[in-house]
């Protein structure tokens, strides 16, 4: 990984296994937030990971052994979200968020994603409710 190369990361890193999996295209939800976060100028790539394929300390307890995280390229405006279970609106939003603030604490990044999955939830109901 070159030096411009910053991950973020709910759990566990990629083992050099998570490099060989195919590419998944970005669905509309992820370009949903890209485009709310303002990243419309950055390339993201989502990339599904074999559980097998990220490696754990041992005193990580089996229920948080699960990985969803961002690999940023900052020179390049390219990131790539490897996640090896299902992606989550919360988890979309908050890698997204690690790659418009890289250098914001956890708790500001979580923070944040709160709010603006809280904010979403706000505006889908007015427009339920207006139709």
């Amino acid at each position: 990984m070159s030096e411009e190369d910053n991950w973020c990361h709910y759990s566990g890193m990629p083992s050099p296994a998570a490099y060989q999996t195919n590419n998944i295209t970005i669905h509309d939800r992820t370009n949903h937030w890209i485009n709310v976060l303002g990243l419309s100028g950055w390339s993201i790539s989502i990339k599904a990971i074999s559980k097998e394929a990220v490696i754990y300390a041992d005193d990580v307890p089996i229920e948080d052994r699960y990985f969803v995280g961002v690999q940023i390229n900052k020179e390049k405006m390219h990131a790539i979200i490897y996640h090896d279970r299902s992606l989550t609106d919360e988890y979309v939003v908050h890698e997204l968020l690690h790659v418009k603030h890289p250098d914001w604490s956890e708790d500001q990044v979580n923070a944040e994603t709160e709010r603006l999955l809280n904010q979403n939830k706000d505006e889908q109901k007015e427009k339920t409710q207006s139709r």
